[in-house]
């Protein structure tokens, strides 16, 4: 259940088969991309370190998120040398790294990457933990909140999935402007459908006088009406959300779909769902498996990615970014790029988009030219497509240990306008066969 985000070989029997031709990256130098805005180069900023005494955090897991002063914060899948350890939150100031907080048990486990509201407070969910009752020793998941006190954070869980109808595996939180979170589950909801667990929901936290109150927006019923949201919400200015389902929609005739693009519409004190576009995967040359989407444009195009679809030389297809645009008939999408195979015709992962100017930039967790025996389909890459001609670029291949491999999520914008990201493997620490403990890089270039 909790694997099945990995679970490629799945896609080929959700997904049917067809030809279409790959769009290929331009060769990225080990230096960086030169182009005609200029040279890229990564710049490994910190490096995860194993200390069991001091219960380090490594192994980074999420895009990291960058408030107004320059801190870097984000959350990694462990702890070292702390049993039941189940990940951390941690902030990035300068290069010197202060851990904020440890998951466990009740507690929750595995956090995702935080938000934050205007006050400074960080908030993010955990895709385990809270509720140990609920799928016993696992957990649902939960809620939580970081408040600072003096030079440190109090932890606090704001809710505890109940699973059921409540729903199972949230992921990344989205805030508005009044505090309130949003977010998606990838189980649960209505418990007859999907293998019994549920297809899903989409969540609100809200605060209360007292607390904060959890309110199912919608439950998925599978099928064409999609299934498993990944990826969480992004907001329009009138409070519509969109979102993405990995599963569901019309593509094949086993059942599970290749995914969904969907608007939750406010009506001011409820929601409505509608399905904006059934993927068709790659028979159509089309994305399967979507994971992603970004905030809306102001005329309310949104881009996304997907983990499969598109060139099928990968089992399912190698993935894709695209494009769905509104338009007076109800929108149509486009395929902006169809990621080649990583090396061993693997797919190539990528993550979620930044959308800055109008160029989107990303990383896939795979791919490259340099392998080693760890890594054999690639140590990942940074790509950005230029939406004014299409083209897609790779600007930056990591290299591997002692810099970084594998990058954990996607990239965010620094108050220098550089670009950052972390990357769940490499540095210098010595995790895992010395394959490293991860890393917080900078990327630094003239933006397209």
């Amino acid at each position: 259940m909790r694997t099945a985000l990995f679970a490629f070989s799945l896609l080929a029997t959700a997904c049917s088969y067809g030809n279409a031709p790959p769009i290929a990256f331009p060769r990225a130098s080990h230096q960086g991309f030169r182009g005609a805005s200029g040279p890229f180069g990564a710049q490994t900023i910190y490096s995860f370190q194993l200390n069991a005494k001091t219960k380090s955090a490594i192994f980074p897991s999420s895009t990291l998120f960058a408030d107004t002063v320059g801190n870097l914060y984000g959350a990694t899948s462990a702890t070292a040398g702390f049993h039941g350890g189940a990940g951390t939150i941690f902030r990035l100031a300068g290069r010197s790294a202060q851990l904020l907080a440890r998951f466990t048990g009740r507690g929750g486990a595995y956090p995702s990457g935080v938000v934050a509201d205007a006050a400074g407070a960080l908030y993010g969910s955990t895709r385990e933990g809270g509720d140990v009752d609920c799928l016993p020793t696992l957990g649902c998941g939960a809620v939580f909140k970081l408040t600072l006190s003096g030079s440190s954070y109090v932890k606090a869980i704001l809710y505890r999935f109940k699973g059921g109808s409540d729903g199972i595996d949230p992921s990344q939180l989205a805030i508005d402007a009044r505090g309130t979170l949003y977010g998606v589950t990838a189980e649960g909801g209505n418990g007859s459908g999907c293998g019994g667990f549920g297809c899903g929901t989409v969540f609100r936290l809200a605060r209360g006088r007292t607390r904060y109150r959890e309110t199912v927006l919608y439950r998925f019923r599978g099928g064409s009406d999609g299934s498993r949201p990944l990826g969480g919400v992004v907001l329009d200015a009138h409070g519509n959300l969109f979102g993405v389902t990995a599963n569901g929609g019309e593509c094949d005739q086993s059942g599970s779909g290749c995914g969904t693009i969907y608007e939750l519409a406010s009506t001011g004190s409820n929601y409505v769902e509608k399905i904006l576009y059934r993927f068709a995967g790659t028979a159509d040359g089309d994305a399967a498996f979507p994971t992603s989407l970004t905030s809306p444009t102001p005329d309310g195009t949104l881009y996304g990615t997907s983990l499969s679809g598109g060139d099928d030389r990968c089992a399912g297809g190698c993935g894709t970014v695209f494009r769905w645009a509104p338009s007076r008939g109800g929108g149509g999408e486009s395929v902006l790029l169809r990621f080649a195979p990583a090396p061993g015709n693997a797919p190539r992962q990528p993550s979620g988009l930044l959308l800055l100017a109008s160029a989107l930039y990303g990383t896939t967790a795979v791919g490259g030219e340099e392998t080693s025996y760890f890594f054999p389909h690639g140590f990942g890459a940074i790509f950005a497509v230029d939406l004014a001609t299409q083209t897609p670029r790779t600007i930056y291949e990591f290299e591997g240990p002692p810099g970084g491999a594998a990058p954990a999520g996607g990239l965010t914008l620094g108050i220098d306008r550089s670009l950052y990201g972390a990357t769940a493997s490499g540095g210098t620490g010595e995790c895992i066969d010395f394959t490293g403990c991860g890393t917080v890089y900078r990327l630094s270039a003239p933006l397209l």
